[in-house]
């Protein structure tokens, strides 16, 4: 009973000090500098049931919630600067890196919310890796709205579906800044009150030295909460961090994935192609080889006379005209089969060096030209 009497005399001790300290800001929270436990303040009161007491020093917070709004944008806006920039050098670092005869032909530039590449020169590989190169960009990185490629071969552009006003409002309430706090929502939390004090057990000295380890064990549990906000604030980072991180190495595993299996079915297609280009061309070669022994026979009957053997000649000159048709369809179609069959495994060759040409690697995406 002594400790419950204690622990309930210490959490009223502290609700009321809290409303007090509330109350003393005044109504633009000390001129708009928020104190550093505005956020813990609020978290505490809005626990507790609705009281006009209580409702009102949550009123009194608002204005310190704006004024952290207010610098907590400045921050966000200053690192997601520094943040584009940082991708940029990345994108130019990696260039320089795969292409070392080339420095500095490629130059990425931060314009507002958008990200523009220019490369001089004229690159072997580029017109087939240019749009992979843009769209592997836009799925490594939310911090802008589009990013546009410019080299020899035309612009290449693709969305990365950036918003600063998106990524503000995520931040801002997951810190608790939003959304605003009034209205005042009541809390499950019973208001504080003080409880019936029991009996003394003892003499004057053992209640004076139980109040005091009731006073010392008040501020022991309020350094282990500092120390439990601290390391919560610490955790949510890291967990934003390796969220980050996990997105950008499934959208780049996604889209090489992509690649290797459109590559795939381009080369068996090709294959398939290829072999019935290559079966109708040697049927039509067979029939050349047969026409020739078909003709000689026509040729013979014709010359033979009324004396010669006897001879079908219609049916001998309708199956050389079906040996000749024949020709013409086997070799007319095969070989053209033949060249889309080529052409599609060079394609699916090109899409699976594609596939293989884009890594991530510590700074961003790397494209080996």
């Amino acid at each position: 009973r002594l400790d419950a009497y204690h622990q309930a005399a210490s959490e009223v001790t502290r609700y009321h000090a809290t409303i007090d300290a509330v109350n003393e800001l005044g109504r633009d929270c000390q001129g708009g500098r928020p104190p550093e436990d505005a956020k813990e303040r609020y978290r505490y009161l809005a626990s507790f049931e609705s009281t006009p007491e209580r409702d009102a020093a949550i009123v009194r917070l608002e204005p310190c919630r704006r004024a952290l709004v207010k610098e907590a944008k400045r921050t966000i806006r200053a690192a997601a600067s520094r943040l584009r920039q940082e991708f940029a050098e990345g994108i130019e670092d990696a260039f320089d890196t795969n292409n070392p005869y080339s420095r500095g032909s490629l130059v990425a530039t931060v314009r507002g919310e958008d990200l523009v590449v220019k490369m001089r020169g004229n690159f072997e590989g580029r017109r087939r890796h240019s749009q992979d190169q843009v769209d592997a960009w836009c799925s490594q990185t939310e911090l802008f709205k589009t990013i546009s490629l410019h080299n020899a071969h035309g612009t290449f552009t693709c969305s990365a579906g950036g918003s600063l006003k998106a990524i503000e409002a995520a931040i801002l309430t997951e810190e608790g800044l939003l959304p605003p706090w009034t209205p005042p929502i009541a809390g499950e939390n019973p208001t504080p009150a003080p409880v019936a004090a029991p009996p003394p057990a003892g003499g004057p000295a053992k209640i004076q030295l139980a109040e005091e380890a009731a006073s010392l064990k008040a501020e022991l549990d309020a350094a282990e909460a500092e120390v439990a906000r601290r390391r919560d604030e610490h955790e949510r980072a890291s967990a934003a961090l390796t969220r980050s991180e996990r997105r950008a190495e499934e959208a780049d595993a996604k889209h090489r994935q992509q690649l290797a299996e459109s590559a795939r079915t381009t080369q068996l297609a090709g294959l398939i192609v290829t072999g019935t280009g290559g079966i109708l061309t040697s049927v039509g070669a067979y029939l050349a080889y047969q026409r020739i022994d078909v003709k000689a026979q026509i040729d013979a009957a014709k010359n033979a006379g009324p004396l010669g053997p006897i001879v079908d000649l219609d049916a001998l000159e309708t199956k050389y005209e079906r040996q000749t048709t024949g020709i013409a369809v086997g070799i007319g179609v095969g070989i053209p089969l033949i060249a889309v069959g080529v052409a599609l495994l060079v394609v699916g060759k090109r899409r699976k060096d594609a596939a293989t040409a884009l890594t991530l690697g510590p700074r961003g995406l790397q494209l080996e030209f």
